[in-house]
């Protein structure tokens, strides 16, 4: 009577982005779960307490999410050169070789619990995660005595762990029906080893890298200067320095942010009345940190380009309480008032009501004539409305957004808004027949 439950799996991959010693990925997986509510001792609780279970899982899972043939040393195609008066096709060396190369793994423990009272009338789900990610597949700089800039390793390792809520309820049953449904979540992340000791990642064109990598610091850490206001004697920015007589050092560099959010959360209403239905989903995190390196450039004043409106309160010799620095077209000061700093990180959490829809369902005595099954007519808006104090046009952005072959590394570099579209607000009209 389904009192005890036990699934056992075993996956077998193969990659030809490794090399033959290394292309098989072993990924097992076990979960077991204990539905207490079907027990004799239970069935005193029966009535209010419907279901109860707990469950835990281990599983192993593997990413090969890296360019084709990535252990070999590949050419390029596109050099040419001039022999003569023949411009002769040429191969330029493009990928340095690494037949160690490996499947990036990930372990993953989950603890959790299941209940449903009164009816199932409320429904509440808890999870605890534990995941130690091995061997990330990472570009990583090599001497410039080898020909090249990066090889791709398997270059450290990383532990996540965190906590997942889920209440659901139904809160008339009725004509009038209304669902509702509460989810929570927070992560904690930090790197537990990287080749090298440090990684830095997230490159701003022509500032450098904005993020870093190390041992026992969170992932989506922001590296950069410490801004201290500006200097109304001379209209610069101060920076936190070690030693101010010798000026900016990269020594003075420190974490100034951090894109991970404390906390996410969501919630989803459904409500019906006889042929009308309306449900809408909110979606939001809390305390996270944004780099708004789009304001590198946009606030920069340091090349002959179009600047927003902010610069306008720029710092003048009749404006000396500004916190917007003076501007160096001449860039005489190597970027000095634009630095990677903390003036350009905010506050990215926000709330969005992320989409909302209304529609009618046409009475069974219609659809009968039409010999019809079901005739649905909606209208869905997504992206409606967000909440926040972030400046860009989106804090649900990430420049390096996810893994791909293109860049190996975008996901150690997340929370970067270089630039960066923002969500499309849509609507969408629709008719959905069955027949």
């Amino acid at each position: 009577n389904d009192k005890y439950l036990f699934t056992a799996n075993l996956r077998a991959d193969a990659s030809s982005v490794f090399g033959p010693n290394n292309r098989w990925g072993y990924f097992p997986s076990f979960s077991a779960g204990w539905r207490l509510s079907n027990e004799d001792f239970f069935s005193s609780l029966k009535n209010t307490v419907n279901d109860l279970k707990i469950r835990a899982s281990w599983g192993k899972v593997g990413n090969s999410q890296i360019p084709a043939f990535s252990y070999l040393g590949l050419v390029d195609v596109t050099g040419s050169y001039n022999i003569g008066d023949q411009v002769v096709p040429g191969y330029t060396p493009a990928t340095l070789d690494n037949p160690n190369l490996k499947w990036e793994t990930t372990n993953q423990t989950d603890i959790g619990l299941d209940a449903s009272f009164f009816n199932s009338r409320l429904i509440f789900g808890a999870d605890y995660y534990a995941k130690r990610t091995v061997g990330l597949l990472l570009n990583s700089r090599v001497p410039y005595s080898s020909g090249y800039r990066t090889a791709l390793k398997n270059l450290g390792d990383l532990q996540n762990r965190g906590f997942e809520f889920e209440l659901s309820s139904r809160n008339f049953v009725h004509d009038f029906k209304w669902n509702t449904t509460v989810t929570f979540g927070l992560n904690r992340n930090k790197v537990l080893n990287i080749d090298g000791g440090t990684y830095y990642d997230g490159n701003i064109d022509g500032r450098g890298n904005s993020t870093i990598a190390k041992e026992g610091v969170a992932l989506g850490s922001f590296w950069g200067y410490v801004a201290k206001g500006v200097n109304p004697d001379t209209g610069d920015m101060i920076y936190q320095m070690a030693d101010p007589e010798a000026g900016l050092q990269t020594s003075d560099m420190a974490i100034i942010g951090n894109a991970t959010p404390k906390f996410s959360y969501g919630m989803t209403n459904d409500f019906s009345y006889k042929n009308f239905s309306f449900s809408f989903f909110l979606q939001g995190v809390q305390g996270n940190d944004i780099l708004n390196a789009t304001r590198i450039y946009t606030e920069g004043m340091w090349e002959p380009r179009n600047q927003s409106a902010a610069v306008l309160n720029r710092w003048t010799v009749n404006n000396k309480n500004s916190t917007m620095p003076r501007p160096d077209l001449n860039n005489t000061d190597d970027n000095y008032n634009s630095q990677i700093s903390s003036r350009f990180v905010e506050k990215g959490s926000y709330l969005r009501v992320k989409s909302m829809t209304l529609a009618y369902t046409l009475p069974k005595q219609v659809l009968e004539r039409w010999k019809l099954n079901k005739v649905r007519f909606y209208v869905t808006g997504e992206n409606l409305l967000t909440f926040t104090k972030y400046s860009g046009l989106d804090p649900e952005v990430s420049m390096y957004g996810g893994t791909n072959q293109q860049t190996v590394s975008s996901n150690m570099a997340p929370g970067i808004d270089f630039g960066t579209s923002p969500q499309a607000r849509t609507f969408i009209v629709g008719l959905n027949l069955t027949f």
